[in-house]
This record gives structure tokens, sequence and C-alpha cells, in this order.
């Protein structure tokens, strides 16, 4: 047992370094935009190492996402380190599908990329259940994470193959420029999350809720010019898949982190103790892990009793 500051025992001590916490939540992001930015002049010269879409560059930055998503699970998911599982994840599915850019329309190869999005999904959603101990909003801002890093890829109009597209260096800027206004928008909504009071928590998972419906909105006019069918219906059909793929992975991850927490009763230091007035991220360090987050216990559903016969 530990106490914090103001010594109530029973209640675990975490910690958040401020100056450090903007960096650390929004770096794995942007390592990822990092490898769709390297890779656009190396895909437009054309330059050797290309596989797939994935360029050298590309491939190391992903890989050190992806280390660094297993770096934050062996340090039990730390509050500085809650961006990096999702985004190594989200790593993970990009060089998967990067492999693989090359063999689009295949069977196979569409099997083998939905095989891999629906097994990560699930590793996702595991993880989001877990750490929604810390409260509703921690499982569903988890999630939002993890279906976010798909905004971090962006496509080269300039690099595609058997057609040329008109001014598409321009519309690769356009891209990635929405891309690097959605990164920044992620890692500001996932500080505030992690700052926020127990009681303001609501407010920035809607607004990262929102983000992610919003990237079908913002992006569904990309894939049309690649394959110059854009039209207003086209336009429409891919954002409302996006819409769609993404509604349902918030609600799978909704229903599963509501059973979770009405059938599973919290840890008994997770209750708030009503005289403590110490704000829990003001100390410093990076160490507290999401599950030492305080969080108010869920009471274990009873079933109703048949009243005794007289």
């Amino acid at each position: 047992m530990v106490s914090d500051q103001s010594g109530l025992p029973g209640k675990p001590s975490f910690v958040v370094d401020r100056s450090r916490l903007q960096l650390m939540l929004g770096a794995p992001f942007a390592l990822l935009l990092g490898a769709s930015l390297v890779s656009w002049p190396w895909r437009s010269l054309g330059l050797p190492g290309i596989v797939g879409t994935l360029t050298p560059p590309a491939v190391v930055l992903l890989a050190v996402v992806a280390l660094g998503g297993v770096y934050a699970v062996r340090r039990g998911l730390p509050v500085g380190l809650m961006t990096w599982l999702p985004a190594g994840q989200g790593a993970i599915f990009l060089l998967t599908t990067g492999f693989l850019g090359e063999s689009a329309g295949n069977l196979t190869s569409a099997i083998v990329v939905v095989s891999a999005y629906i097994l990560l999904f699930i590793m996702a959603l595991v993880v989001s259940v877990m750490v929604s101990s810390a409260g509703f909003g921690w499982g569903i801002a988890f999630m939002s994470f993890f279906v976010l890093t798909q905004v971090t890829r962006f496509p080269v109009f300039g690099a595609v193959e058997g057609r040329t597209i008109e001014n598409a260096e321009l519309l690769t800027l356009a891209a990635a420029s929405v891309a690097v206004v959605e990164v920044l928008v992620i890692a500001w909504l996932a500080r505030r999350l992690v700052e926020a009071a127990d009681d303001q928590t609501t407010g920035v998972v809607f607004s990262l809720v929102a983000v992610t419906f919003a990237h079908g909105i913002l992006t569904g006019w990309e894939e049309p010019i690649v394959s110059g069918t854009l039209t207003l219906v086209n336009y429409a059909s891919l954002a409302g898949v996006w819409l769609a793929a993404t509604s349902l992975q918030l609600a799978v991850a909704f229903v599963f982190i509501r059973i979770r927490r009405s059938w599973f009763q919290e840890p008994a230091w997770a209750e708030p103790q009503p005289d403590a007035d110490v704000n829990a991220f003001e100390t410093k360090g990076v160490e507290a892990t999401i599950m030492d987050l305080p969080a108010k216990p869920m009471p274990r559903r009873q079933r109703p009793r048949r009243p005794r016969r007289k």
C-alpha cells in the first residue's frame, strides 16, 4: 500500500511530468505521419527500395512505433505512454497494407488485410476493456486512438501506376495537410484527456469520437481521385463506409466496456476519498499506469430474490 501527498493510505501514487507530456503523447502519431511524409518524395522520384507502397525510411519509423507499443506494454501502459500501444497496433497494420500495396484487388491480399485488421481490432478491444477500469471514457478513447492511426496515411497522387493525375503534387499536399491537422488535434485531445478532472473527461472523449468520424468526411475524396472515379456518389459512398465501420468498432467497444463495468467490481482503493484535495497529475514522473487511475467502483448485479411464502 502507498499513500498520496495528503497522507491517505490505500490510494496509489501515480504521476505525470507535464513538461514532457505533450511530446510523449503525440510522438507515436507524429512518427506514423512521418512515415507517410518521407515516402512522398521517395515514391514520387521512384527511388530504389520501394516494396509495395513502403519505403525504407517508412519501414524504420513504423517499426519504431511498433516497438514503442511493446515497450509501453512492458511498462504496464503508463499514462504518459497511453497512445503508444494503439499507435503500435496501427503501425503493424500499416506495415501489412503497405507491403501488399501492389497487390490491390487481389483476393488473397484482401483476405490477409481484413484478417490482420480483425486480429488487431480484437487486441485493441481487449485493452480498451481493461483500461476502462479507470473510467468508461478511457476505454472508448483507447479504441478511438486505434482507429485514428489511419489518419496518418495519405496517397501520393504522383506515384499512381498506370495513369497521370493533374496537379498531383498539390493534391498530395492537400491530403498531407489534412493529416497534419488531424494529428495535431489528436495530440492535443490526448493531453486534455490525461490532464482533465474526473468530471471533465466526457467532453474530451466526445471530441475524440467526433474527430474519428470526421476523418471519413475530410478524406473521402482521396481514393476516388486515385481510381479516377471522383463523383459525389463515390465520395458519399466512401465517407459512409468509414462512418459505418467506425460506428461498428466503437459500438462493439461500448458494449463490452458496459458489460465489464456492470459485472465486475472495481478494487476498493479505486473509491475516491471525499477529503482528498490532490491533483494526481501535478506531481512528478511518468510511472503511473492507466490501471492506477481512481475510478468509482461499480456494484455487482444481484439476482432478485423470490418472496417467501407465509
